[in-house]
């Protein structure tokens, strides 16, 4: 049995989601982890992943989980996550969920094998960790609820991102489209699934940390107002979706690249795509994730959208963890 894990878009509340506002994300189709487990032959647990393979002895995992977690806890009430950077991924992933779960099942060898990009805002490091964390509860002695599954997603996240607002996650473990606020927690929508084009840029310059950091370095009486009509524009888009009002939708996304921008999260490349096509009434793209590079969702006419990313030197690829740089690829959300 193979655990499938899907990446995640947002269409709607980046940035704002760390301020209170809503944030709106869905699944994307065509990019996953799947994961696999078999017993060890051994006792140790082992991940073997694209980034490379990370192996340990189960209370050793145990142990080394509580330490990391610890190592957060005392980066949290500094409010300085800079030591995070040192901790190994792939250990995280591992160690992590073992002490979190309490992990009670047999040493296992499991298998991932990704296609959502890397450091791109696609939820890369969420998938990763449910599906270690699926294939981990599946060998347990114990029946693990989906809310055990979310907190210890939540808990390998902050290794990784500090303070995430948690919607990566939720997306992760639900596959469904979700609302997202913090203090008000997760609504699940029931909203069609529809085509989408998602176009990588390049490599992001900064870190979701750095990102979100430089953000908060934006005076109050600037960034506040920002961030509230950023809430507003993801109430209408929900409504939107509920209704089928693509051309609503496709405002909505626009206004919200505006205000991205005037975060100054987004890059001189992104500034040239949302020139081009933004000007177009039947098409809309905006940057999706931290930014600073990485991911931009388009919607509306894709076929028309399609050429004119092909007259900017854009190419249309397949999905994976190393998308070549100003890459395309069609997908489904939700």
């Amino acid at each position: 049995m193979v655990s499938v894990v899907h990446g995640k878009v947002i269409l709607g509340g980046e940035h704002a989601v760390v301020y209170e506002k809503p944030g709106l994300a869905g699944p994307l189709r065509d990019i996953r982890v799947e994961a696999d487990s078999r017993l060890s032959p051994d006792e140790n647990i082992r991940l073997y992943t694209q980034l490379g393979n990370y192996t340990i002895p189960v209370e050793e995992a145990r142990r080394r989980g509580e330490e990391i977690v610890e190592t957060w806890k005392k980066c949290s009430e500094r409010g300085d996550f800079s030591l995070l950077r040192e901790l190994d991924g792939l250990e995280v992933l591992t160690t992590v969920p073992v002490y979190y779960l309490d992990y009670n099942g047999p040493p296992v060898e499991i298998e991932l094998d990704s296609t959502i990009p890397l450091g791109a805002g696609c939820g890369s490091s969420a998938a990763a960790g449910v599906a270690v964390i699926r294939e981990l509860a599946r060998r347990m002695k114990r029946e693990v609820s989906g809310k055990e599954i979310f907190e210890t997603s939540l808990q390998c996240e902050r290794m990784f991102h500090g303070n995430p607002s948690g919607i990566d996650t939720a997306v992760a473990v639900r596959d469904c489209a979700v609302l997202f606020q913090k203090g008000k927690g997760l609504e699940y929508l029931d909203v069609d699934p529809f085509e989408v084009i998602m176009v990588y840029t390049h490599p992001p310059e900064k870190s979701t940390r750095e990102l979100v950091q430089q953000v908060r370095e934006i005076p109050e009486n600037v960034r506040d107002p920002i961030m509230r009509e950023i809430g507003k524009i993801v109430e209408k888009e929900v409504q939107y979706l509920q209704d089928g009002d693509h051309r609503g939708l496709m405002e909505c996304i626009k206004k919200n690249h505006t205000y991205l921008q005037q975060l100054r999260v987004t890059t001189s490349e992104i500034n040239r795509l949302d020139r081009r096509i933004n000007q177009e009434d039947d098409i809309a793209l905006k940057l999706t994730g931290a930014g600073g590079g990485g991911m931009c969702l388009v919607v509306g006419n894709l076929d028309k959208a399609a050429e004119i990313l092909e007259e900017m030197g854009y190419t249309e690829t397949q999905p994976s963890m190393y998308p070549q740089p100003r890459s395309y690829w069609y997908d489904r959300i939700f």
